[in-house]
């Protein structure tokens, strides 16, 4: 995540402008594997499929927000259809046998809630 927030602020710095932004990363390690972490300790499908399209939009929204009318597209899966939001284990600490493929489902259903919360809170702003 630390990556994600140097492009944003090297991005601001050389551009004025942004109408548009397309969240596309997304991570899913081989069934069978065990859980893996970020250098900062996250949950690498939770840190990569969730929190980074999050935090990039988040630090780019002043932007974004200047150039408005603007978007933001989060790609999601439809992997996510196998899933319901569990809010008590979002980085599957709690998971008694580590599963990737439902760890990927479980984030990119993540995504397309905040994405609908994104949406609401931010409606007016063009």
């Amino acid at each position: 995540l630390p990556e994600v927030a140097h492009f944003a602020r090297l991005f601001q710095e050389e551009n004025d402008t942004l109408n548009g932004l397309i969240n596309n990363a997304g991570t899913m390690t081989p069934p069978g594997s065990s859980r893996s972490f970020t250098p900062e300790g996250l949950e690498m499908h939770f840190a990569t499929n969730t929190l980074s399209g999050w935090l990039l939009t988040y630090l780019l929204l002043p932007i974004l927000k200047k150039t408005a009318p603007s978007r933001v597209i989060n790609v999601s899966s439809g992997g996510m259809l196998t899933q319901k939001l569990n809010g008590d284990d979002v980085d599957f600490a709690t998971m008694r046998t580590f599963d990737p493929v439902m760890a990927y489902a479980q984030t990119k259903r993540q995504q397309v809630v905040l994405t609908g919360k994104w949406a609401k809170l931010h409606a007016g702003d063009g």
